[in-house]
């Protein structure tokens, strides 16, 4: 059990089923459940895909944890940092709003179908980073549907900048609504 007495952090983003709380202490996250089942299975999704032949870089290790946060006791997981020094994290709606100054999603509803959604996503983002969005989605898909992941959406897919503005692919995170 860790001991936490600070404030959680609140990403600028909220889950579709609940706010987890989330805090930094020293080089890990801390996830706390608000369902109830979250940190389990970020927990048993990481032990899964370990055995896997995914690329290991592009995989999350999480650790089931408790959590005494004032006088609360909270059942969660925990995980590296996953963010070396100089690099930050964009989710690809915010990089998106950054870099063209509108909302992805509004442009990607406006889209008829799927297909042409997909499409246009990828090549944006590898028009903005230079990396094979393609490929990560396809990879980011398949786990999604293979562990019943009903809460991908773009502020949990990411790329990773450092201070150069150079690109590369952010680990798969944010599995705590699998396995129903």
């Amino acid at each position: 059990m860790i001991e936490i007495n600070k404030n959680p952090i609140f990403l600028d983003r909220n889950s579709s089923k609940g706010n987890q709380s989330k805090w930094k202490v020293n080089n890990k996250w801390y996830k706390g459940d608000y369902c109830g089942y979250e940190g389990l299975s970020e927990f048993v999704v990481s032990q899964l895909l370990k055995k896997s032949t995914l690329n290991q870089k592009l995989l999350v290790s999480y650790d089931l944890e408790k959590i005494k946060y004032n006088d609360l006791i909270l059942t969660g997981c925990c995980s590296a940092n996953f963010l070396e020094e100089n690099k930050s994290i964009f989710t690809l709606e915010r990089l998106y709003k950054q870099v063209k100054g509108e909302s992805l999603y509004g442009l990607l509803y406006r889209l008829d179908n799927v297909e042409d959604r997909i499409k246009f996503l990828v090549n944006e983002i590898e028009m903005m980073t230079g990396l094979d969005l393609g490929v990560y989605l396809n990879i980011l898909i398949t786990i999604d549907a293979f562990f019943l992941n009903e809460d991908r959406h773009l502020h949990n897919i990411a790329v990773i900048c450092d201070d150069n503005n150079h690109f590369e692919l952010c680990p798969v995170f944010d599995n705590g609504a699998c396995l129903l």
